[in-house]
């Protein structure tokens, strides 16, 4: 079967909006589409969540509309992030967990198999000062929200963070918490940066992961290189413009059997353009995508 190619609507939709984005991203190719916007402009108590839900559904609905007119499914959706609001205060942290249940219903009425969601920093980008207590904590979410996943048919992806001092930077933390779940709704998204900035190889961390791992954000940043350790930046950058190693990660998804959709999150890349260049821009990341499935993946031996 034909390896399916998707990419993030986040700069698309911004500049040309729902519809324009799903014409666009079609026209030069994709197969698929991440469903970013707009679950990302999460905000604690007004926006988005905060709608009636007539109103709700009905913005999915329209946005799900032009998806089947334009012919570009929607392979994942965002949740909002972060899975933990930075306050701590617990009616937050409720307007969190039912916008997280909404974001599921949403995946669902736009038709994706996967609503990507960041686990739980519970202390923030700080040092984790009580990783079982940030694991507890995660599992109650987890647990509460896989029935609802169960039920709408969408599976939730638990994507890994960045950094050392986060737990769940490093596979063994999803592995524990996907195995703990025991649910085949609840599966792993690696993001191939987060992994770069947290000093490890992604073909090690897809191997680890094996068949949990089920949706893919490809990008990449410069860890190491001209940042000082433990301040790098994220920069959702092209594949191939830092120092991801692009053929090691792809042998390792075709070792595993990886079956689902190459997606890309490097959004940051077309911003550093002119909005006019944004079409060429990313044609360039289609095409610099499909070659390299085509030659790390399709025709690896």
């Amino acid at each position: 079967m034909k390896p399916l190619l998707s990419t993030t609507n986040y700069a698309s939709y911004a500049l040309y909006g729902a519809e324009g984005s799903f014409r666009l991203l079609k026209e030069i190719g994709y197969d698929k589409i991440d469903y970013g916007t707009p679950c990302d402009l999460y905000e604690y108590g007004k926006g988005l969540f905060s709608m009636p839900e007539k109103d709700f559904i009905a913005f999915f609905e329209k946005d799900a509309a032009y998806s089947r007119q334009y012919g570009l499914p929607v392979g994942q959706v965002h949740a909002p992030f972060p899975t933990w609001p930075e306050s701590g205060d617990p009616e937050e942290l409720e307007y969190m967990l039912r916008a997280l249940e909404k974001s599921l219903q949403a995946a669902a009425i736009m038709g994706s198999p996967y609503l990507v969601m960041h686990c739980a920093m519970v202390y923030g980008w700080g040092e984790d000062l009580d990783p079982q207590r940030t694991k507890e904590q995660n599992f109650r979410i987890f647990e509460r929200l896989v029935p609802i996943a169960e039920k709408l048919g969408v599976k939730i992806a638990l994507e890994n963070m960045p950094m050392v001092h986060v737990p769940s930077c490093f596979p063994s933390w999803l592995i524990q918490m996907i195995d703990a779940i025991s649910s085949d709704y609840l599966v792993a998204c690696l993001d191939t940066g987060h992994a770069n900035l947290s000093g490890l190889n992604c073909g090690e961390y897809i191997r680890a992961l094996g068949d949990r791992l089920q949706v893919l954000h490809l990008h990449d940043n410069e860890y190491g290189r001209i940042y000082k350790r433990g301040n790098e930046l994220d920069q959702h950058t092209c594949p191939f413009l830092g120092n991801v190693n692009w053929q090691q990660t792809f042998a390792a998804l075709k070792e595993i059997g990886y079956a689902g959709t190459f997606s890309l999150e490097s959004d940051l890349f077309p911003a550093r353009f002119p909005k006019e260049m944004y079409p060429t821009v990313e044609k360039f990341q289609h095409d610099i995508l499909q070659q390299a499935v085509k030659l790390y993946f399709e025709d690896a031996e």
